[in-house]
């Protein structure tokens, strides 16, 4: 038997399962150059028993609950203001931890970005902590520590689990059939996770170059000019700045793919048939339902089984919601239906954030003088005004 699995390193996902797993604890995990988590065989103490291998989700298929059941597709709303506005889009994923939480007395397993930058998925069992959740992070999160908590939990309590595709399936991988029964899962649609590593080193560089530590960084951020508020708040002792993408290097390279890890662009998960028992993001063609809170960015709700039909039908009343259509929503939205293509610049880009200064200076040259100005005229003109000039383009069009 091949004992270094690092030989999968285009595969594998650093969820840190077989590192969990192993029974003789000869597997460890190192940060390698880039900032990614990656296994190692310890070769002293390996007894080449194949527990890892055979529970590797890279390398095993997928278990999928097969029933007769047609896909639901929701956009969707809190009706909690304060929800809403500390979440990325809508806010269901907080909405349905709250009614686990709540009604249930069950727990929530989410990620969570501190401070110092480091992202992590924690366990959290009360209302007032499920702030820690809230909001998207676009960086790899750590899940090979919940293991065996959420395996405990599982014993007298009902559990959702929020992650990424990758991290669910290893999520399921880890328990047996009756432990699943009290497991709720919702699978991201992700295009790709950058390297956990180098964010705490993009944290550390803005702290220097603001010469203020860093107290928050937030990915999303509900504004007047922008919809769905992809523009980063970077919080310092003194001062809230809001940067446009084109201006925050880390996030450029991330909506641009080219920061993802290796496993991102050969992702077996990108397709219509999920590993949670709900997925969620944003819904890429709102445009097509402007009779719903089009200035509002919602969450999109796909119900992947009678399991999660039966759990939504009892929390439905919190938030808005009106059905949509599953195949106009996956022709729009890319990470539904196909993978990242790996581009040139990947195979540098770690490099290149080794002279963080520089890169960045080389990024601000190529922002074009079209998209400053764009940018501007956002801040002047109210995403409201421009839905309701929109609108009212569509409406001429259809009287034509």
């Amino acid at each position: 038997m091949d004992n270094n699995i690092t030989c999968v390193k285009k595969s594998c996902f650093g969820c840190g399962l077989c590192f969990n797993k192993c029974p003789y604890e000869a597997i460890k995990l190192n940060e390698d150059i880039e900032g990614f988590l990656y296994p190692e065989v310890l070769s002293n103490k390996c007894k080449e028993c194949g527990v890892c291998i055979s529970i590797c989700p890279a390398i095993n298929k997928t278990e999928i609950d097969e029933e007769n059941y047609k896909k639901k597709c929701y956009m969707g709303l809190s009706k909690d203001n304060q929800i809403y506005m500390n979440s990325a889009s809508g806010g269901f994923a907080t909405i349905l931890s709250k009614y686990i939480i709540e009604s249930e007395n069950g727990i929530v397993y989410g990620c969570n970005l501190d401070e110092i930058g480091k992202v992590r998925h924690i366990r959290v069992n009360k209302l007032e902590d499920l702030n820690k959740l809230q909001d998207s992070k676009y960086v790899q999160s750590q899940i090979f520590d919940i293991f065996n908590s959420l395996k405990e939990d599982l014993k007298h309590n009902k559990v959702l689990f929020i992650g990424t595709p990758c991290q669910v399936d290893a999520i399921k991988k880890s328990l047996n059939k009756n432990e699943i029964n009290n497991l709720y899962t919702i699978d991201l649609i992700c295009h790709g996770v950058p390297s956990p590593g180098f964010f705490r080193k993009y944290i550390q560089f803005l702290s220097s170059k603001y010469r203020e530590k860093i107290k928050k960084y937030r990915f999303r951020n509900k504004v007047n000019f922008d919809k769905c508020g992809f523009i980063s708040r970077i919080d310092t002792e003194n001062r809230k700045r809001m940067v446009f993408t084109d201006d925050d290097i880390y996030y450029r390279d991330f909506l641009e793919g080219k920061n993802y890890r290796l496993s991102c662009y050969e992702c077996k998960y990108k397709n219509e048939i999920r590993v949670g028992d709900f997925t969620i993001g944003d819904v890429a063609s709102w445009e097509n339902y402007y009779d719903f809170y089009p200035e509002k960015t919602s969450s999109l709700i796909i119900i992947n089984n009678s399991k999660a039909y039966t759990l939504f039908n009892r929390m439905k009343n919190n938030i808005l919601y009106r059905e949509i259509s599953f195949e106009k929503e996956k022709k729009l939205n890319i990470a539904l239906s196909q993978k990242n293509r790996i581009p040139e610049e990947r195979e540098k880009i770690y490099e290149k954030y080794n002279e963080l200064e520089f890169y960045e200076n080389e990024v601000l040259k190529e922002v074009k003088f079209k998209l400053k100005i764009k940018n501007i005229l956002k801040r002047i003109i109210p995403f409201k005004i421009r839905i309701r000039v929109k609108k009212l383009i569509r409406k001429m069009k259809k009287n034509e």
